[in-house]
């Protein structure tokens, strides 16, 4: 059984707020409500909290509406609250509405109670979800820049030469160790060509990065790359694809092992 509808009315006019609940019940809106009339019941009401909708009148004795949507905006933000009022004039109601008030409807005209309370709690509710999201993504993109900063930390303290390339062949990261074995910096290779690759291997090289981008694994292949010095090196690589969030690969992570440092003939 769906739990009622926790209302905090307040309202000085027992009749009134017995009519209210009266034709609420008819229209299918069950509720428990909570009652007060002065300003120090409405406070304690509200640390009481588990409140879904709030209805109020706008002039009481001792006290007003307008007072009291200050004091639940302060506190509850979205709470739904709408004045339920014997009389508004127009440049009033925009000013309650300019204050945060959901809606407001006249004594008079008790038939636009209900649709008020379902509009109200249906745009609570899509503020609520909407408000999840936002934290779930926020939540996601702080886990990502851990995660990145992780793995930057990873890559950088390496003893593998690792490095990543764009689709085009060309250097997205480069680590430290890559700039030992290589002799190149990361600034002399950032957003340029692998330069590690002899002239008369390129074709050998576009065809592997062709076959990884396209979801193939390299595994401790043995291959002959070359310094910034010209001498050339074995090495023994590992290479695989980056999906991006469509599942496409975009990018390739290479890490080398050196297998010898001197002349190969």
């Amino acid at each position: 059984m769906k739990d009622k509808l926790r209302v905090l009315h307040l309202e000085d006019d027992q009749i009134h707020a017995n009519l209210a609940q009266v034709l609420l019940a008819e229209d299918g809106i069950e509720c428990n409500v909570a009652l007060v009339a002065t300003e120090a019941d409405f406070v304690a009401a509200l640390d009481a909290g588990q409140i879904d909708l709030i209805l109020a009148d706008f002039i009481l004795s001792g006290f007003n509406g307008m007072i009291a949507l200050t004091m639940v905006r302060e506190r509850f933000p979205d709470l739904p609250f709408i004045f339920l009022t014997g009389a508004m004039g127009e440049e009033v109601a925009i000013e309650a509405m300019k204050h945060g008030a959901t809606d407001y409807v006249l004594k008079n005209r008790l038939s636009r109670l209900a649709p008020a309370f379902r509009r109200a709690l249906r745009e609570s509710g899509e503020r609520s979800e909407r408000k999840k999201a936002e934290e779930a993504l926020r939540r996601a993109e702080e886990e990502l820049r851990h995660s990145n900063e992780m793995f930057r930390a990873i890559i950088q303290a390496s003893p593998l030469a690792i490095f990543l390339l764009k689709e085009d062949g060309t250097v997205k990261l480069w680590n430290p160790a890559a700039e030992r074995i290589f002799g190149w910096s990361e600034q002399e290779v950032k957003g340029r060509p692998l330069p590690i690759v002899p002239n008369d291997k390129r074709e050998e090289f576009t065809l592997t990065c062709n076959w990884i981008l396209q979801g193939q694994l390299v595994i401790r292949k043995e291959l002959q790359r070359q310094r910034k010095d010209g001498v050339l090196i074995d090495i023994s690589l590992h290479a695989v694809p980056v999906f991006d969030a469509q599942g496409k690969a975009t990018s390739i992570l290479a890490m080398v092992t050196l297998l010898t440092t001197g002349n190969s003939t």
